[in-house]
């Protein structure tokens, strides 16, 4: 038993020394006793690399292992291996189980274990009390100790319950790598594979107290251990330790260790001191090695082998590093292995350097687990049980039928079919029991049949199909585990649906899908997911497979052993770039070393503290007697040993680069440790990594941007792009296109590319014959649609043309409640009138009951049925009911003021419809036949002749606009007024038909407010009349305006319409009146304005070109604003500015228009 230290400060050569030390054993006797090379677990591949480089063979006598491998291989050997090993991901499912059933009896955790993150933390704290010696027992001594505060007693006491509940229910196995450790310490001393063992560790410079237990018992059972450690100089067994010194937890190690061995009597040898570093070929490398401890730091002129580089953001910060990588490997022949890239927070960059070291055919290695959330197997699995827990929630079967795991394996259905399912399923508004409720799934279908007016049976036929193929599945596997509810019972029937349904094979299917598509990982990964998920079942089983559990409970626990499965990370090649954390990773045979993202409050990391302990009451117990991981503090000053190492790993370059700004624009501060190397270094130098080649201030180094094909073709585009706008194009660049041109592999897509040059996002318009094709000889159109086309073109386009629609929710919008409003009143007027009466022998109650029936008859046909499926929309609907009462009661009132009777209700105009449609001749022959409904159509039949006036009802506030009718965005009025006109004999007989007006009618139920004080009824009842005066226009001729409201008076507002009396019975200026003359000529313009629309949409119109008034613009809301993809700052998109005119304004134009002609 014998302990041998080595030591010396990074790039002494302590490795080598360990590696020659075994190499020579070896060498005397290849089947000696075994050698041991002990290193984290991040420095094993490497080490097992180095030594079978310089064996040039095998060897079974050096074994590289780890703490935790090598505490397995014991328990191995001692048979302790016939206990079933609970992994992390146990564990964790266990805590969920445990924190779930017992949290009534927490004092401090009770609110926060259903929180993100809980028992992940939880885990660590768990894990951290048995690395630092601490029982189930001790933690409960501690919740005891009268002297530390309450607050953190009860926070002990939840953890010793906790960690005694974790206890019970794994009597039988052992708990992660922690149990490894102590079941190993026990047993060390029984390895025959020990006795004669030499140990070598090395790469560590800090051990947890459990870890350093069990390497105090491998001193004491083999024998020699040779420990490494990176310190200036060897401490002695009392000497006082400066903690703020860089080496202070290694020294601190080293004191430990050597007090143990005094302690053990275990022989020390001699230790062994490396003074030179040997590692750094260039001075400025091994400068700032040698002033990483030293503050200040004496200045070197030399500066060779180190290079700060400030980058605009994180792209470019990459976009360097690849090109400088290449740069390398073709100039100064480097190899990819000789390249690290290290950063503080891999997870910042994974993406980009995965993205970017592709597009520059580098490979790399990004050493950081990857979680497998994301994979369809998971994400089957995890919807699943949503969907059992969770009530079988539309997003849930979507997301669970979305993997296509449910598709049967000799793809008869395909991607396509599950669209059309979930299109119609969205539509159907499926939640709940209606997905198994076969009754209920046919009722829906049969609402979304009537709705589409008979859908095609082939569709119902498929939903049908589809249903059984991949719902019943799932059903029955709901069946199962609602009726089984053991964990076993609930894992055996969910590995039965997964055989049942072919997903062994399917992945089997997913991987040689990958592979031949060249997507290595993407295979491995298909490869590993069956093991791992059963794995999870296995862990689910031993950590509580007897106990019951309802489905939420199993679903929260599963799903977090779930969240934890990552892919094991197999490097795929031997000569490639490694992408690593400086905090774990452990890199030899370095020779340059990008250190990234060196940023204040990045690099160092600041300290964090436990979620669950506090820095303050970890020093608390630790003042107590109690030790665990150290306070934040510590950590801190931890950080700089962190950055000397990964200053200090490369021989040949050190790189460090900072960010300008971040993501968002905003600047960030370069890091404390790039103060340090510019005091080293005064004539060091800040390169700016740009992103692109365009924001170099010389054209000499565009060179630089260029290295693969596939990484210099955007900047290639870039570059035409400023050319184009009349910067100077460097020659090299013209090169570069003429290269591409010259590859039949990249010539396709570069051609692609460069087509941005010329987008300026005009569609041109369509030929005649396309256009004819699409809208046919003879074209029908309505109103909206003419009003569409003068809104925009491409929408008129894109709705009528292509026929494009939005997918259907089961939802009530807008529309919904405007046909039930509609509907309701249409109804109503026309049952009054096939009785042949009218609003005004109307009472309330019967208005009231009317109404209410109407309204419940109407509901079921609107959108499915919707307004009676949840609590909610019924009450929507009593308030919709609501507003249909207050119309009715309205209507009555108004009936009673006006001598305008309602002569028909939704009128149609049209093919087959109660009157023709309305017929116009474009100039090269062409038929346009507009039809349409028209809401209500009033008369007054009098001596003067028979008025009729058009009522127009609306679910939101609206005006007629002479301005927007002028434009061709309000025609509908004068449309409905002129197809009245067109076919007056259908109203009157004989009588000249006089056109007394157009108006709207708002349906809504307003709050009337009181400015003072309460209000009589009869005065709420004048104010609630004043809130439906319609809008509009009015002929102006007395006869039509006193028909419109009977009883206004001189000098008074109209309660029903926009009308105004002045004090000598003259119409106020602020009435909406029109002359008959005037309207005729609206009448002519609006025929006008059909015409040209339908004949510029006949000619293949579809330019992208919306309106723009003062702020409002039909973009807003437009559907098909992701299709047209305007954007204002293209020279061919550009808004057509409408200037608001006054009626007096519209009618001058219209008239100048007409004398024109």
């Amino acid at each position: 038993m014998t302990l041998q230290m080595i030591t010396g400060r990074s790039g002494s050569g302590k490795s080598k020394y360990l590696e020659d030390v075994f190499i020579d054993e070896e060498m005397k006797d290849p089947s000696g006793p075994p050698l041991l090379y002990l290193v984290p677990d991040q420095m094993t591949f490497q080490a097992e690399k180095r030594f079978l480089k310089r064996l040039g063979k095998g060897t079974t006598r050096i074994r590289v292992t780890g703490f935790s491998r090598l505490a397995h291989m014991i328990i191995q050997e001692q048979g302790g291996g016939a206990l079933v090993h609970l992994k992390q991901t146990g564990v964790n499912m266990l805590l969920r189980k445990i924190t779930e059933d017992h949290k009534s009896e927490f004092r401090v955790f009770e609110h926060a274990t259903g929180t993100a993150g809980f028992i992940d933390k939880l885990e660590s704290m768990i894990t951290e009390c048995k690395r630092y010696n601490q029982s189930a027992e001790d933690i409960e001594a501690m919740a005891e100790d009268e002297s530390l505060p309450v607050g953190l007693k009860d926070k002990l006491y939840d953890l010793s319950l906790i960690m005694n509940k974790i206890s019970e229910q794994t009597a039988s196995v052992r708990l992660a790598s922690e149990d490894d450790f102590s079941l190993a310490i026990e047993q060390v001393k029984y390895s025959e594979m020990l006795k004669e063992a030499m140990i070598a560790v090395d790469g560590y410079h800090h051990f947890s107290p459990l870890e350093e237990a069990f390497l105090h018992e491998l001193m004491t059972s083999s024998k020699q251990v040779i420990m490494a450690l990176t310190l200036d100089k060897l401490p002695s067994a009392d000497e006082e330790l400066d903690p703020f010194d860089l080496f202070f937890e290694t020294a601190n190690t080293a004191q430990r260790t050597l007090i143990a061995a005094n302690h053990l009597q275990i022989g020390l040898k001699p230790a062994v001191h490396f003074e030179e570093r040997t590692r750094f070929q260039k001075k400025g490398l091994r400068h700032l090695e040698a002033m990483s401890n030293q503050r200040p730091a004496d200045p070197s002129d030399d500066h060779s082998g180190v290079n700060i580089v400030a980058a605009v953001n994180k792209r470019a910060e990459i976009r360097f590093i690849a090109r400088e990588i290449r740069r390398l490997v073709r100039q100064e022949n480097y190899r990819y292995k000789d390249f690290a890239v290290l950063s503080r927070n891999p997870d910042d960059y994974r993406d980009l350097i995965e993205h970017i070291f592709e597009e520059e055919q580098i490979p790399v290695f990004v050493d950081a687990k990857r979680s497998a959330i994301h994979h369809p197997l998971i994400e089957f699995v995890r919807s699943l049980l949503d969907i059992v827990s969770k009530n079988w929630r539309y997003d849930d079967v979507i997301r669970c039928l979305k993997t296509e795991l449910t598709f049967p394996i000799d793809q008869s259905v395909t991607r396509e079919h599950l669209d059309t399912f979930e299109n119609i399923t969205l539509a159907l508004g499926l939640n709940g029991y209606q997905w198994y409720d076969y009754e209920q799934w046919n009722k829906r279908l049969q609402f979304y049949r009537a709705a589409k007016e008979g859908e095609e049976d082939h569709t119902i036929t498929l939903m049908h199909d589809l249903h059984k193929i991949m719902v019943d599945p799932l059903i029955q596997f709901h069946d199962k585990i609602t009726s089984q509810n053991t964990v076993n019972s609930i894992i055996e029937a969910l590995f039965n649906l997964l055989v049942a349904l072919s997903v062994p094979e399917k992945l089997a299917s997913f991987r040689d899908q990958a592979l031949d598509k060249g997507r290595l990982q993407e295979a491995r990964d298909h490869d590993q997911i069956w093991k791992e998920l059963i794995s999870i079942f296995d862990q689910a089983s031993e950590a509580c497979g007897q106990d019951k559990m309802n489905p939420i409970t199993f679903n929260n626990m599963l799903d977090t052993g779930l969240e934890s499965i990552s892919y094991s990370i197999i490097p795929p090649a031997l000569d490639q770039v490694v992408a690593a954390s400086m905090a774990t990773s452990r890199l030899s045979d370095i020779s340059c070393t990008f250190l990234i993202g060196a940023n204040d409050g990045v690099i160092p990391m600041p300290a964090e503290e436990s979620a669950f302990m506090s820095d303050r009451e970890r020093v608390t117990l630790l003042e107590s007697g109690h030790e665990l991981a150290p306070a934040a503090e510590r950590q801190l000053l931890n950080e700089q040993y962190l950055v000397y190492q990964a200053q200090t790993s490369p021989k040949d370059r050190l790189i460090i680069s900072y960010l300008l700004s971040d993501d968002e624009g905003k600047a960030k501060q370069p890091s404390i440790i790039l103060n340090h190397v510019k005091e080293m270094f005064p004539a060091l130098k800040t390169e700016i990594a740009v992103e692109s080649p365009a924001d170099l201030d010389i054209s000499d180094e565009d060179d630089y941007f260029i290295s693969s094909p596939e990484g210099t073709q955007s900047f290639l585009t870039e570059r035409l792009q400023r050319w184009k706008r009349g910067y100077p194009l460097p020659d090299i660049w013209w090169s570069v296109y003429n290269w591409y041109m010259s590859e039949r592999t990249y010539a396709p897509t570069v051609r692609t590319s460069l087509t941005s040059l010329f987008y300026d996002n005009n569609p041109g318009s369509l030929s005649k014959t396309a256009a004819r094709g699409l809208y046919g000889q003879k074209m029908t159109a309505s109103v909206s649609r003419l009003e569409q086309y003068y809104s925009c073109a491409f929408k008129q386009f894109a709705n009528y043309g292509l026929r494009l629609r939005e997918r259907e929710y089961f939802r009530l919008d807008a529309p919904d409640i405007g046909i039930l409003f509609h509907d309701a009143l249409k109804e109503l007027t026309a049952n009054l009138k096939q009785e042949g009466r009218s609003f005004t022998e109307l009472s309330e109650p019967e208005a009231v009951r009317r109404s209410k029936n109407i309204v419940e008859n109407l509901a079921p046909k609107i959108n499915r049925n919707i307004l009676k499926s949840s609590f909610r929309l019924r009450y929507i609907l009593s308030k919709l009911e609501q507003v249909v009462i207050r119309a009715a009661m309205i209507l009555m009132e108004q009936a009673k003021r006006t001598g305008f009777q309602p002569e028909a209700v939704e009128l149609g105009f049209g093919t087959g419809s109660d009157l023709p449609p309305l017929s116009y001749t474009l100039d090269d022959g062409t038929t346009v036949e507009l039809a349409g409904r028209i809401d209500r159509v009033d008369s007054a039949n009098t001596p003067e002749g028979f008025y009729i006036r058009v009522i127009d009802y609306k679910s939101s506030k609206t005006d007629l606009s002479l301005s927007d009718v002028y434009y061709g965005l309000a025609m509908q009025m004068l449309v409905y007024l002129d197809a009245i006109m067109k076919n007056a004999a259908y109203f009157s007989n004989g009588e000249d038909v006089i056109p007394a007006g157009m108006l709207y009618f708002h349906v809504h139920n307003p709050v009337i407010k009181s400015d003072s004080g309460k209000l009589t009824p009869e005065e709420a009842a004048q104010r609630m009349l004043k809130e439906f005066k319609m809008k509009g226009l009015i002929l102006n001729e007395e006869e039509a305006v006193d028909l419109t409201d009977l009883t206004m008076g001189d000098s008074a507002d109209s309660d029903i319409a926009p009308l105004k009396r002045n004090k000598n019975g003259s119409l106020a200026k602020k009435s909406k009146v029109i002359d008959r003359e005037h309207l005729e000529a609206g009448r002519r313009f609006i025929e006008t304005q059909i015409k040209q629309a339908s004949s510029a949409i006949l000619s293949g119109d579809i330019a992208i070109n919306p309106y723009r008034r003062s702020n409002q613009t039909p973009c807003t809301f437009c559907s098909f604003r992701s299709l047209c993809q305007f954007d204002p700052a293209l020279p061919a998109n550009s808004y057509r500015d409408l200037k608001k005119l006054s009626d007096d304004q519209v009618i001058n134009m219209i008239q100048t228009r007409e004398e024109g002609e």
